[in-house]
Order: C-alpha cells, then sequence, then structure tokens
C-alpha cells in the first residue's frame, strides 16, 4: 500500500454518529438514510459514503457514517447531524479489497508513518464497494489520516 501526502480541503459533512463495538449495523441502517435525503432539504450530496472515527480504542469506535455536501443544510432529521471534515495536511493511502482487511490497511499505514503527529477524525472514503461490484476484490477504500 502506497501512503502520500495531500492537502485536504474543508468539506462540509452529514451523518449519524454514535458509539459502537461493530460498526457494521451502523453504516447499514445509516447509509440507506443518508442517501434517502439526496435532492430533497437542500442536501446535495458530492461524493461517496465515509466511515468518519473520532475515537478508535478498546471501548469501541466513536464514529459517524456521513456523505459529503456541497453545503450544510440549515435543517436536518432528528438524529442526523451536520459538520466538516477539518482542512489541512493527511497521509492517504488506497485499500484494495475486502472491508475485512482495513483494519490490517490501518495499521500498515500507521507502521509506515512511524511516530508522526496525526489528529482525529480520520476517515475512510468508500470510493468502490458492493453498490459498485460484487467482487471484494475490486472494492477500494481511500484512508484519510490528517497530521497533527
Amino acid at each position: 500500500m502506497e501512503i502520500q501526502q495531500a492537502t485536504i480541503t474543508e468539506q462540509p459533512i452529514i451523518g449519524i454518529r454514535q458509539v459502537v463495538d461493530d460498526p457494521g449495523p451502523l453504516f447499514a441502517s445509516a447509509s440507506m438514510r443518508l442517501l434517502a435525503l439526496a435532492g430533497s432539504r437542500d442536501v446535495t450530496i458530492t461524493g461517496a459514503i465515509l466511515g468518519v472515527y473520532y475515537r478508535v480504542d478498546e471501548n469501541g469506535f466513536d464514529m459517524a457514517v456521513a456523505v459529503p455536501v456541497a453545503k450544510l443544510p440549515e435543517s436536518l432529521p432528528d438524529g442526523i447531524s451536520s459538520g466538516t471534515l477539518s482542512p489541512g495536511g493527511a497521509y492517504t493511502a488506497i485499500h484494495r479489497g475486502s472491508y475485512d482487511g482495513l483494519p490490517d490497511a490501518w495499521d500498515e499505514m500507521k507502521s509506515q508513518i512511524g511516530g508522526a503527529e496525526t489528529a482525529m477524525p480520520c476517515w475512510e472514503e468508500y470510493v468502490v464497494g458492493p453498490e459498485t461490484t460484487e467482487d471484494p476484490e475490486q472494492w477500494e477504500t481511500r484512508l484519510v489520516q490528517p497530521m497533527g
């Protein structure tokens, strides 16, 4: 996996944030709910679904399933919040393959960047996934780890 440095621009997002032990069920329900907002309530989705991780530790994940939007809407349904991904430098990489390989991909990224200072949240952008192809070997997930 090739690690690159990138400059991230500020990105408005809307999402559903929860503390969970297993992200899978949250992705399933939140993705459908967020995508259903497209075109309504002044919501224009501008990219792929995101997994935004505010905290990851032995107690689980404080995370949001989110989508990037053209602008933050004035109002959202209950349980959906808005925010931004902050601009700045970041390490990025593309993981190719099943989502089961994401923990190892993050470990590899952390190993390659060594002791560099990083910041939270970090996120995953699901560029190519099961909605595009049933073959998990074709899936692509962009990992983004902001610099500290």
